[in-house]
């Protein structure tokens, strides 16, 4: 028999009774009828999907992103912001990067609570804090990755932020940076994972 059976010109589509109690709970405590929550989520998790395919990025995107907005303020332009951060001296960027370092350790405290502490989520880090930077993770054995970080418009003040931000993560995260690599707008990082041998 098909999973799918329409109903009404409705889909019925079978889930679990925890999930179903999980959603009345959820859906009485923000005051939205249970069907009109679930197609608000499901819709919302099928848009990032759209972007990017792996379900439990997704979800974890979604999380992070949470955690960051409680840490964050008002977002300017991107353009706007690389223009006014190069614009500055190295003693107010030297007090934004200790700002971030500050928000990198609690995020990472968070992560590692809640997911575990990989280095590889400092591809998700940087992607939030600076989307148009290009993140590529390596497995170099099963003990090292390679992270490289890309960004062809900011200028030297904003790669300084992001290479600070990104040490100071994988850091937070415990684990070790065994080599660091910068030019002409590439950061290049060799991490060890902190539950390698």
């Amino acid at each position: 028999m098909s999973d799918r059976v329409r109903a009404g010109g409705k889909r019925l589509i079978p889930i679990s009774e925890g999930l179903f109690d999980r959603l009345l709970r959820v859906s009485i405590k923000v005051g939205v009828n249970p069907r009109d929550l679930f197609e608000s989520i499901v819709s919302r998790v099928l848009d990032i999907l759209e972007y990017d395919p792996e379900l439990s990025t997704a979800i974890e995107s979604l999380d992070a992103y949470r955690d960051l907005l409680r840490i964050s303020g008002v977002l300017l332009p991107r353009s706007a912001v690389y223009k006014l951060l190069n614009t500055l001296d190295e003693r107010h960027i030297d007090d934004i990067v200790d700002e971030l370092k500050s928000s990198c350790r609690w995020f990472a405290r968070m992560n590692i609570i809640k997911r575990g502490g990989n280095p590889r989520e400092l591809k998700l880090l940087l992607s939030l804090w600076f989307p148009d930077a290009v993140i590529d993770v390596m497995s170099i054995d099963s003990s090292k990755l390679k992270i490289v970080v890309s960004l062809s418009n900011g200028g030297q003040k904003v790669m300084k932020i992001i290479r600070e931000v990104a040490v100071e993560f994988l850091k937070a995260l415990g684990s070790e940076v065994e080599s660091l690599d910068e030019r002409e707008g590439v950061i290049s990082i060799l991490v060890k994972h902190r539950w390698a041998s």
